[in-house]
C-alpha cells in the first residue's frame, strides 16, 4: 500500500466533472504543485516561485478573491449537474403521495446488517411534512416516529378476503393434503428488542408437523362441505387412527432409493447463523431425533 498516498494525491488534484474544480483547489485556493507542475515551472520560468516578489497584502487579497470565485463557480457547476441528474431521474419516476392515516411500507436497514435493507411495515402516516417528506409512526422501533423521504415509501395494499363458497359450489372439490403452519415460539433468551429497536414477532413457519389428533376429534366440522356419501367415505379414517398420528411413522413395505451417481458434492464454507434461526434449527433437529426420524452423526461434514 505504499502507492496509496500517491493515488490520493492524484485524486485530489484531478478536476471533478460535476464541480469543475479539483478538491485541492476548492480547499486551498490553488492547484496542487505536484512533481510534474514543479518541473514545468522550472522549465518555463526563470523564477520557480512567482510569488516571492509579490506583496503580502496583495497576495492575500488576490488569494481570497480567487478562492471566492472558485466557490461560486463550483456552486453554479454543481447546480447544473444536479439539475441534469434530477431530469434523468424524473424521466422514470412515478408521482405518488400519501395522506395521514395511510399504511405504507418503509425501506429500512436490516437489523445486524447496516449495508442491507428491505421493506418493513406496514406503518401509519402521521403527518405530511412536505411534498417529499412524511412522518411515520413506528411503534415497534426504538424511535416511535421518524421522518422518511417518499422514495423510501411504498403503498401497502390489504389483501381482499376470499369469498366463502357454499356447499353446492364445493361439493365436487377433491380432498387434498396441506402443510400445516405451526407457530414456532422463540426462546425467552432470544425474544425482545434487537440492536435496531425492532421487536421480534412470532411468524408462522411452514413445516411438516401434523395435528391429526385435533382434527380427528372434531372430524365432522371439517366435512360440512361434502355430500352425505362423501362424508361417510371420509369417516372411515376414524377406524384407522393408528395410521394418522401426529408423528410420521416408518414403514418397511416400500423402499425409495435416490440415485445420485455422477453428482458432485456441493462444498460450501461454514458460516454463522443468527440466534433466531439457530434456535428454530435446534428445535427441528431435536424433534427429528426424539421421534426417530433422524440419527445423530458425530463426524463433521460440510454440505
Amino acid at each position: 500500500m505504499r502507492e496509496f498516498p500517491l493515488v490520493l494525491f492524484a485524486v485530489r488534484e484531478t478536476v471533478q466533472e460535476s464541480l469543475g474544480f479539483s478538491p485541492a483547489e476548492l480547499e486551498f485556493g490553488h492547484q496542487v504543485r505536484g512533481p510534474l507542475k514543479v518541473l514545468k515551472e522550472q522549465i518555463l520560468t526563470a523564477d520557480s516561485s512567482p510569488y516571492w516578489n509579490t506583496n503580502v497584502l496583495d497576495y492575500v487579497g488576490t488569494f481570497r478573491e480567487r478562492l471566492h470565485t472558485a466557490w461560486s463557480l463550483a456552486r453554479e457547476s454543481l447546480a447544473t449537474a444536479q439539475k441534469g441528474m434530477k431530469h434523468k431521474f424524473d424521466q422514470k419516476a412515478i408521482a405518488q403521495s400519501f395522506m395521514p392515516g395511510d399504511e405504507v411500507l418503509v425501506l429500512l436497514p436490516v437489523p445486524g446488517s447496516s449495508l442491507s435493507a428491505h421493506f418493513f411495515g406496514p406503518y401509519v402516516v402521521k403527518r405530511r411534512m412536505s411534498k417529499t417528506d412524511y412522518m411515520l409512526s413506528t411503534p415497534d422501533r426504538k424511535r416511535q416516529t421518524r421522518v422518511c423521504h417518499i422514495n423510501m415509501l411504498k403503498a401497502y395494499h390489504v389483501r381482499e378476503k376470499a369469498e366463502v363458497k357454499t356447499s353446492e359450489q364445493t361439493a365436487g372439490l377433491a380432498v387434498t393434503s396441506v402443510m400445516l403452519a405451526v407457530e414456532v415460539t422463540p426462546s425467552p433468551s432470544i425474544t425482545g428488542v434487537d440492536e435496531d429497536g425492532i421487536v421480534l414477532r412470532n411468524a408462522p413457519q411452514q413445516c411438516a408437523r401434523l395435528a391429526n389428533s385435533g382434527i380427528l376429534q372434531d372430524l365432522s366440522s371439517y366435512l360440512i362441505h361434502l355430500t352425505s356419501d362423501q362424508e361417510s367415505d371420509i369417516k372411515l379414517i376414524s377406524d384407522f387412527n393408528c395410521l394418522f398420528s401426529d408423528v410420521p411413522r416408518q414403514t418397511n413395505v416400500l423402499q425409495h432409493n435416490i440415485n445420485v451417481s455422477g453428482a458432485r458434492p456441493i462444498k460450501q464454507h461454514a458460516y454463522h447463523v443468527n440466534t433466531v434461526k439457530r434456535s428454530i434449527m435446534r428445535q427441528e433437529v431435536g424433534y427429528l431425533l426424539e421421534n426417530g426420524l433422524a440419527l445423530e452423526f458425530s463426524m463433521f461434514t460440510r454440505a
